[in-house]
């Protein structure tokens, strides 16, 4: 399995010839945001930042869309969305309740927070969640949490992997402070991560770093 960040929230996760892609972005500034083909679209929410899925067609390939909770089997990948307030009263917007996606894919699961924005996850969240290897958490951004808030999710769903996003790279404040709060200072960024089940076993909460390409 080969995980790219693409900067944002959005995480390219590709089996083979298989693409999944979570939470495309339309633009960053006034940079667009990347378009490729995916097979698997994970929308966290249905803002621009989290759910601008017509990026994600290109050519040929039309990709399955998950636009919130629910259980989906797609191409031999299991996805499971969970609502992470599930109260949903403290969001007016709609188009702002967030979902978390956990996939079990090459026999890893693979947890993606979106954009949560709460440093405390519900009891009923986590246990929805269930078991998780690698864990994507945002760490800054309007509609997530703080870096120390981050921290307090990464320990709580007790990950084997821990990789941040919604960063910009080695020199960002909320990265630092991130892994600060882990007491992971030293850690360097990477391109990508090339990952086999062996790979996560008997780890508990190594963090990660990859920088946004």
């Amino acid at each position: 399995m080969v995980i790219t960040y693409l900067g944002k929230s959005l995480i390219k996760i590709q089996v083979g010839d298989l693409v999944v892609a979570v939470n495309p972005y339309e633009k960053d500034g006034t940079k667009k945001g990347p378009k490729f083909g995916a097979d698997i679209v994970l929308a966290g929410n249905q803002t621009a930042d989290y759910g601008a899925t017509d990026n994600m067609t290109y050519g040929n390939k039309v990709p399955f869309v998950a636009l919130g909770p629910g259980e989906y089997d797609i191409a031999g990948v299991y996805i499971k969305g969970v609502l992470t307030e599930p109260e949903g009263e403290s969001i007016k917007d709609k188009d702002h309740i967030n979902t978390a996606y956990n996939v079990l894919i090459e026999g890893m699961h693979v947890c993606h927070l979106g954009a949560i924005q709460k440093g405390e996850l519900d009891p009923k969240v986590k246990e929805a969640l269930g078991e998780v290897d690698i864990l994507f958490v945002p760490i800054s951004g309007k509609d997530a949490v703080s870096a120390k808030d981050a921290h307090k999710l990464a320990t709580a769903l007790e990950p084997s992997i821990v990789i941040p996003v919604n960063h910009e790279g080695d020199k960002d404040k909320e990265l630092k402070t991130f892994l600060k709060e882990l007491g992971e200072e030293s850690v360097k960024g990477e391109v990508k991560a090339v990952l086999k089940k062996k790979d996560v076993d008997g780890k508990e909460g190594e963090v990660m770093v990859l920088l946004p390409q």
